[in-house]
């Protein structure tokens, strides 16, 4: 994982690097070439320049792609940007609605709520920062399913009926192909699970 991480660093930053600083350098030795006196061979400078362009842009993305591989590291300690946990509550579904938005307050989100048959999702992203160009966040959850059919029953009207819910929390950034996020997609995570274990959901270890 960590060493996936650092080759998906490393090609991010290489490729646009070796195209802007090759072009710009190759651009650079044909001016040279142009206004040298005695006048140089205009097609072997703008080679050098690429040349040098392509060796400095690789060695600017090594350096940078090290640099973001040891903060994302260090900060956040898991190398991943995409986080989840399952949670397991017993409670109405109403309560568990209102447990979760709450959560997801705490991150700084508003979410909007889709319902379902069994299953109400709650979806936000959040705004833009230092960090990061923003994160969807989700509190899915799912009823448990009656054992003699495998549906949900409808609740009756007006009456609020407590059963076992299970809530899958996630966080990811905005950006898909973000690779460095600081630890703000993990943090988001703990933080709303945190707030779901507060009133009695209890975690539920996912398999790799």
């Amino acid at each position: 994982m960590k060493t996936k991480l650092f080759f998906k660093l490393f090609l991010g930053t290489a490729i646009p690097a070796v195209l802007i600083f090759g072009a710009l350098l190759a651009v650079c030795g044909f001016v040279v070439a142009e206004v040298s006196k005695p006048q140089l061979d205009h097609a072997n400078a703008a080679l050098l320049g690429a040349a040098i362009g392509i060796g400095v842009a690789v060695i600017f993305s090594l350096v940078l792609s090290i640099v973001l591989w040891w903060v994302q590291l260090y900060v956040s300690g898991d190398p991943r940007v995409h986080h989840c946990r399952r949670l397991v509550i017993t409670s109405s579904l109403e309560n568990v609605e209102r447990i979760c938005i709450d959560a997801m307050v705490l991150c700084n989100a508003r979410p909007q709520i889709n319902r379902k048959s069994g299953r109400v999702t709650l979806s936000a992203r959040t705004g833009i920062s230092l960090h990061s160009w923003g994160e969807n966040i989700s509190c899915t959850i799912t009823s448990r399913a009656d054992a003699s059919n495998g549906v949900t029953p409808p609740p009756l009207p007006g009456v609020s009926q407590e059963c076992e819910h299970t809530i899958d929390v996630e966080s990811r950034p905005w950006w898909k192909s973000a690779c460095v996020d600081y630890g703000v997609n993990l943090n988001n995570v703990r933080r709303m699970t945190s707030q779901l274990e507060q009133h009695g959901a209890s975690h539920v270890v996912l398999p790799d």
